[in-house]
């Protein structure tokens, strides 16, 4: 898959957005990521699906990609408008689903997330599936 990228790097930052997906669409969001390679393996990937209602794991919708499944199931069917907040603050993640706390982390704590990127691209990421963005903004810490 490819994306949009942001044409500056960012290490401690606030990223609101909000998002909707059709159905069994799958995307996801990039955070401190590089611009080539596997962007949710040396960066992170907040993972974005048409998976309301299912169990969540590390591949779910609020999921850091692979490593630290979402507490909660806080999204939105498909085809309707979800609201995210993700802040990265040094080691610190907290990422707010539709006003549901899905990720609150000290990237240190977590052997997978420790050595990943403290600065890279946000990114939109585009895995062949209609999703849709709206109403994003980047704040710097």
């Amino acid at each position: 898959g490819a994306g949009l990228y942001t044409r500056d790097r960012y290490d401690n930052f606030t990223l609101r957005l909000e998002w909707k997906i059709a159905n069994k669409g799958n995307s996801g969001l990039y955070l401190r990521a590089p611009r080539c390679n596997r962007q949710s393996w040396t960066g992170m990937e907040f993972q974005l699906q048409d998976d309301h209602g299912e169990p969540r794991d590390m591949f779910t919708t609020g999921a850091v990609y692979s490593a630290v499944p979402a507490a909660v199931d806080a999204t939105k069917p498909a085809g309707e408008w979800n609201e995210v907040e993700i802040t990265l603050n040094g080691p610190l993640m907290k990422a707010v689903l539709n006003g549901q706390v899905v990720q609150d982390i000290n990237l240190d704590n977590n052997p997978e997330l420790k050595p990943r990127l403290r600065k890279g691209f946000i990114g939109l990421q585009d895995h062949a599936c209609k999703v849709w963005f709206r109403n994003i903004r980047v704040k710097k810490l």
